[in-house]
């Protein structure tokens, strides 16, 4: 009869190791993106004129540089028929939220270029 109770607690414990021994396995194996300081400056959309304008905007609320306000964080584009948005991404597992801000080009300059306004900002997020 003692050996249910035995057998129960013995096949939980194995599967717990197992779970946690999995887990750390996996945190070591992690193969996504490692955040380097300066990565924000390699993505392709570093140089975007919006992009910038975003960061600048970004860095401002807390007072401080692109560099430092950047330093965790990397770009994201989305566009849409209407707009095209900046996104701030953090890395996976990091807390603290998500700025967003949108452009939507309106007319041009008199050479032809696109003139582009912010029509949509979310950055209260921290």
């Amino acid at each position: 009869m003692a050996r249910k109770p035995v057998l129960i607690f013995s096949v939980t414990a194995i599967t717990a190791a197992i779970f946690a021994a999995g887990y750390f396995v996996g945190q070591d194996m992690y193969v996504g993106p490692r955040r380097d300081p300066r990565s924000w400056k390699e993505s392709v959309y570093a140089s975007d004129p919006n992009v910038q304008d975003a960061m600048q905007r970004w860095a401002a609320k807390d007072g401080i540089s692109v560099d430092r306000a950047m330093a965790t964080r990397s770009i994201e584009m989305m566009h849409f028929p209407d707009r095209d948005c900046v996104q701030f991404q953090i890395p996976t597992g990091s807390v603290g939220g998500v700025p967003i801000y949108c452009y939507r080009s309106d007319t041009s300059d008199l050479i032809g270029r696109p003139i582009t306004k912010l029509i949509f900002e979310h950055s209260d997020v921290e």
